[in-house]
């Protein structure tokens, strides 16, 4: 293989009308040497810049669900709240309240509080990655960071029957 290679552009041609070729040297020492540091290239800068934003929008996503709850809480809520029924027939009244009413939440409080978990993990990375970058993504990722602080808390005092206690009879 020779060092010297040709191309030739055919977008645009000259106004004479004739192409010319375009020599580029590739001599043997302008290799990549893999000990040393490259630059990032733009596509890898661009790429890298999309993926933090998109990572700090992911995040707030996360955070508002973790407040506002999920199909997948409700739906193990539901479930736990049949177990429930099944498991307390012939029982106190007060053991079925307890049952029917603390089991449902709890599950609900573990997946929300889960995914607030989640989205302060998220927010943590994106605002990691963030850095230099535009200030719109900086402070969605923050928003995410804060409701899923927010989700933690409210889920962990759900679970622990923090804010409303079990009604007793």
């Amino acid at each position: 293989m020779s060092s010297t290679t040709s191309a030739r552009f055919r977008d645009d041609p000259p106004k004479g009308g004739v192409a010319e070729s375009t020599t580029i040297d590739a001599s043997p020492g302008d290799e990549d040497d893999p000990g040393e540091a490259q630059p990032i290239r733009k596509d890898e800068e661009v790429l890298a810049s999309w993926m933090s934003e998109a990572l700090s929008v992911v995040a707030m996503a996360l955070g508002l669900l973790s407040l506002s709850g999920t199909w997948i809480a409700e739906w193990l809520a539901r479930r736990a709240q049949v177990q429930s029924m099944i498991k307390t027939r012939g029982t106190t009244i007060e053991s079925q309240v307890e049952t029917l009413f603390s089991t449902p939440m709890h599950s609900t409080a573990v997946v929300n509080g889960a995914f607030g978990a989640a989205a302060v993990a998220t927010a943590c990375i994106a605002l990691l990655a963030l850095r230099g970058r535009p200030a719109w993504a900086r402070s969605v990722a923050t928003a995410g960071l804060l409701g899923g602080l927010l989700g933690v808390v409210l889920g962990t005092g759900m679970y622990l029957d923090g804010f409303v206690g079990i009604p007793h009879g």
